[in-house]
């Protein structure tokens, strides 16, 4: 368990007076606490209160949470906190509510709501019992919540014990949340064997952490492709030279081909159909669009005019031409990402995936793991963006190839460790994605080699 300072810029920076290792970007921390199963904690108090309550506990196998409460204001702000943790709160089903309605219809009580709030009646210690027990033998929840109110301060017993009676009985976790601070029934719970908190947050934190996960380092491997002879290249290369060597280990560019001069644009252009990219070629230039040095849905019959037009606005910029011009395919029905490489001060090699194009910066819905890295982790990472839905098949397009996904991002990755200290730097944008025959496709790139 991991409480790392560092979140905010200024926690880093006074981080970093003290602990130069911690200067490192806090997300790739994130990733790398992950990929190790360590848990990372928001709040100094949970380094205390977590350990203590996951020793005691069986995590749920599931995400279906009952609340039982006979107090409405603290059983909303715990369900409020098991909800942003990804908790569902199913109401119970009609069989369980007439068992429930059976129990308590001397009370007025309504038993089709979750939170089960047993008003009154949640001060006799047995209805407690029998309702935590009706609850858990339905089969319909993951773990049960019981909400200790004020009555817990002056008869602890009277909720204490119920709660512990059942928790000796059954197998679904029970956490107890006391509000108010209740001292006194959390240390008695707690020697039972019954984790108990006063805050909503570690109610929820507790039981999110306690949920089945893959252990760490676990996955197949994909298949990687290894060069028969390591790329001699050093520098900063065009970007046509840079996804030749992407190719070699496996990342296919899109259909391209470099020209010399305007003079061949027209001739490469119509290989390509309807409609062409075309770019300017140069080492000096790690991000083309800002002189101009991009067009886009050209007519092959204009592709010279266009390699005309972007030498003349690279003029401009101080920029020369001599490397040529790149003639591209257009692709479409694609998903437009991002695939990096950084390398952290503190934690070394890190690959990052996210929302490619030229809008990267600007949503910054981007995932990070550091080398080396599982099949799991690649998943894991790719799953875990926002945009993933739209990899998934949204709203009824078709979904990409997430598998050959995962291949790219594995093979990017194993390119980057063969380079070792000698990458200085590698990127992918935008990599094409879709369920195509090739679903992976490399439109643009930039690598920078040491000697």
């Amino acid at each position: 368990m991991v409480y790392k300072v560092g979140r905010s810029e200024i926690g880093a920076e006074a981080a970093a007076s003290h602990t130069g290792a911690l200067a490192g970007e806090d997300r790739v921390f994130d990733a790398f606490f992950c990929q190790c199963g360590a848990i990372r904690v928001d709040r100094y108090d949970d380094l205390i209160d977590l350990p203590a309550g996951l020793a005691m506990m069986t995590g749920p196998n599931g995400k279906r949470l009952a609340v039982l409460t006979h107090t409405g204001g603290a059983a909303g702000l715990v369900t409020d906190a098991c909800g942003m943790a990804g908790f569902d709160t199913p109401v119970p089903s009609l069989e369980t509510a007439a068992r429930l309605g059976d129990l308590l219809q001397d009370h007025g009580f309504s038993p089709d709501r979750n939170p089960v709030d047993l008003t009154l009646a949640g001060l006799d210690p047995e209805i407690v019992y029998r309702a935590i027990m009706t609850l858990s033998a339905s089969g319909e929840y993951d773990a049960i919540i019981p909400v200790v109110g004020s009555s817990s301060v002056g008869r602890p017993y009277m909720v204490a014990d119920p709660v512990i009676r059942a928790a000796a009985t059954e197998d679904i976790p029970i956490v107890v949340y006391t509000s108010p601070h209740a001292p006194g029934i959390v240390a008695r719970l707690n020697r039972e064997g019954v984790p108990a908190f006063d805050t909503p947050e570690a109610c929820a934190t507790v039981l999110a952490r306690s949920l089945p996960v893959e252990p760490p380092g676990s996955g197949r491997s994909p298949a990687l492709v290894t060069p028969g002879h390591p790329p001699a290249a050093s520098g900063q290369l065009n970007e046509f030279d840079a996804k030749r060597v992407f190719a070699e280990f496996g990342i296919p560019p899109v259909r391209e081909i470099a020209v010399g001069s305007s003079a061949g644009a027209i001739d490469a252009a119509t290989r390509f159909g309807n409609q062409v990219v075309v770019k300017i070629l140069s080492r000096d230039l790690l991000h083309k669009s800002e002189i101009g040095g991009v067009r886009t849905s050209v007519a092959p019959q204009d592709a010279a005019e266009m390699c005309d037009e972007i030498a003349r606005s690279a003029e401009r910029h101080g920029v020369s031409t001599d490397e040529g011009f790149l003639i591209q395919e257009q692709v479409s029905d694609v998903t437009e990402m991002i695939l990096g490489f950084r390398r952290d001060p503190a934690l070394g090699a890190t690959v990052l995936i996210g929302v490619g194009g030229t809008m990267t910066e600007f949503y910054e819905d981007v995932a990070l793991c550091v080398l080396p890295a599982t099949e799991t982790d690649i998943r894991t990472m790719i799953t875990s963006l926002k945009m993933y839905p739209l990899l998934d098949g949204y709203r009824g397009s078709a979904p990409a190839n997430i598998d050959a996904l995962v291949q790219a991002v594995a093979r990017f990755a194993h390119m980057c460790q063969s380079f070792g200290d000698r990458l200085v730097d590698a990127e992918i944008n935008p990599l094409f994605v879709n369920d195509g025959e090739i679903p992976v496709k490399a439109g643009d790139g930039i690598l920078i080699l040491s000697e």
